[in-house]
């Protein structure tokens, strides 16, 4: 008799997209575990760097752009390379490259109003509870 693997059903869940995504990412980047990091990844079919950026959380993606802003690129891509193909056996598209770091500055721009917002709020709160108030 030959063996034969018997896989469980696989459940389907019905949800808004909308209520899915906010339970598993946070507005803010920078409290993304590797969970909503490897989605937003995949989301945006960053294949290549969700297998490369694997355990990365969003802090590290946050980080990472920054040394792809301020260092030399041929040196972070060769970087980056080397990496990859350590990590992945796979080498890294410099399109998918560049389609990253084109979101990770879309992403810092969508949380420029909030941490503005923030900052205002903070302001009025100083003011309103200002020893100097008249």
């Amino acid at each position: 008799m030959e063996d034969i693997d018997v896989a469980p059903p696989l459940m389907s869940v019905v949800s808004s997209p909308r209520v899915s995504e906010s339970l598993t990412s946070p507005h803010n980047i920078l409290e993304w575990t590797p969970e909503p990091v490897q989605e937003w990844l995949i989301k945006h079919n960053l294949i290549q760097m969700s297998r490369l950026l694997t355990n990365c959380d969003g802090r590290s993606l946050v980080y990472l752009s920054k040394y792809m802003k301020n260092c030399q690129s041929q040196q972070i891509f060769n970087l980056l390379q080397e990496d990859s193909l350590q990590r992945t056996k796979q080498s890294v598209s410099i399109v998918e490259l560049c389609r990253f770091h084109s979101l990770m500055d879309h992403q810092k721009q969508l949380m420029r109003p909030k941490r503005l917002l923030n900052i205002f709020c903070l302001i009025l709160h100083i003011f309103e509870y200002s020893p100097f108030s008249v």
